[in-house]
C-alpha cells in the first residue's frame, strides 16, 4: 500500500510539472489523470490554510496549462504508514522551481485503496 501511494505522489507531480509546463497536450479529457487519482472528497490545505477541493482544482489546473516556463517539481523523503488495511498516510517533502526561486513544502496525504485509481489509491 505505501508503494502505491508513493508511485502516486511522485507520477502526479510529474505530471503537475508537465501540464504546468505545457510538454503535454491541452484538451478534452486531458486532466482525467488527476479527476481519476483523487477521490470526490479530495481536499487540499495549502500553506497559507487555504482550503481547495478536487473541483476548484482541476478548474485551476485547466486555466493553467503551460503557463511556466522551464518550471521543476520533485519529491523527496516519502515516508508512510498504514493506519488500517484499506488507509494509508504518506508524507513528502515537494520542491517548486520556477526562474531562481525553490520554494518547498511538508505535505501528508491520506490515500485509500481505489482499484479504479490510477496507482490502485486515491
Amino acid at each position: 500500500m505505501i508503494a502505491r501511494c508513493t508511485r502516486e505522489v511522485e507520477s502526479l507531480h510529474v505530471f503537475f510539472q508537465e501540464w504546468l509546463n505545457g510538454e503535454v497536450p491541452d484538451g478534452p479529457g486531458r486532466l482525467a489523470r488527476v479527476d481519476e487519482a483523487l477521490d470526490d472528497t479530495f481536499i487540499i490545505i495549502s500553506p497559507d490554510a487555504r482550503q481547495t477541493s478536487k473541483e476548484v482544482l482541476l478548474q485551476q489546473l485547466r486555466s493553467s496549462h503551460g503557463a511556466w516556463q522551464d518550471g521543476r517539481i520533485w519529491i523527496e523523503d516519502v515516508t508512510g504508514r498504514a493506519l488500517r488495511e484499506q488507509l494509508a498516510l504518506v508524507t513528502y517533502k515537494e520542491w517548486q522551481q520556477r526562474g531562481g526561486e525553490v520554494r518547498g513544502r511538508l505535505s501528508s496525504a491520506l490515500f485509500r485503496r481505489a482499484s479504479e485509481a490510477p496507482e490502485g489509491v486515491a
